[in-house]
């Protein structure tokens, strides 16, 4: 299998894994998808995430009856790279401690200090504001059904599902 290979749905993660059978020993394959993020931030219509998970679960279904089929021995592991503070999670007084406008709703780039935030410095240096839970720079957009960025449980934990079969044994 070539190092990235492009997809437009699930189904073609399926169909090249079946190409390249049978898989070599150790091989490691990494799948990035979309899943609740693209929905919590631009989207008109309340998003249905109970669906989007649902949608999930069955791609890792299907993942783990192509596994099973390729191969005696396997582990899936399904995570996010970060969780979401939900709109209806946040309290109905919102706590704006920014006056001026920021593009996102809860951490503030720069060297700002805000006593509702902690101090993020990233790699190249660049220091960053994240903000603990409920605080926001600003208003959430109309669009905005959930934000991430900053320090509270919603936005920090994610989930981590492992399926594993050893059929070898």
């Amino acid at each position: 299998m070539s190092s990235v290979t492009r997809i437009s749905s699930f189904n073609e993660v399926v169909d090249a894994l079946r190409e390249e059978y049978p898989l070599e020993e150790k091989t490691f394959v990494q799948i990035t998808r979309m899943g609740l993020d693209q929905d919590s931030h631009n989207r008109k219509e309340e998003p249905n995430k109970s669906a989007v998970v649902q949608d999930i679960l069955d791609d890792l279904g299907k993942m783990h009856e192509t596994a099973d089929k390729l191969s005696d021995r396997f582990r899936i592991f399904l995570t996010a790279d970060h969780g979401i503070l939900w709109r209806d999670q946040l309290p109905s007084e919102d706590s704006i401690v920014c006056e001026d406008y920021h593009p996102h709703a809860r951490f503030v780039e720069g060297g700002m200090n805000i006593k509702e935030g902690r101090t993020i410095f990233e790699t190249d240096g660049v220091k960053s504001i994240g903000l603990g839970y409920p605080h926001l720079t600003r208003k959430l957009a109309n669009t905005e059904w959930g934000v991430h960025g900053g320090f509270s449980y919603y936005e920090s934990i994610v989930p981590l599902i492992e399926v594993t079969e050893d059929s070898a044994l």
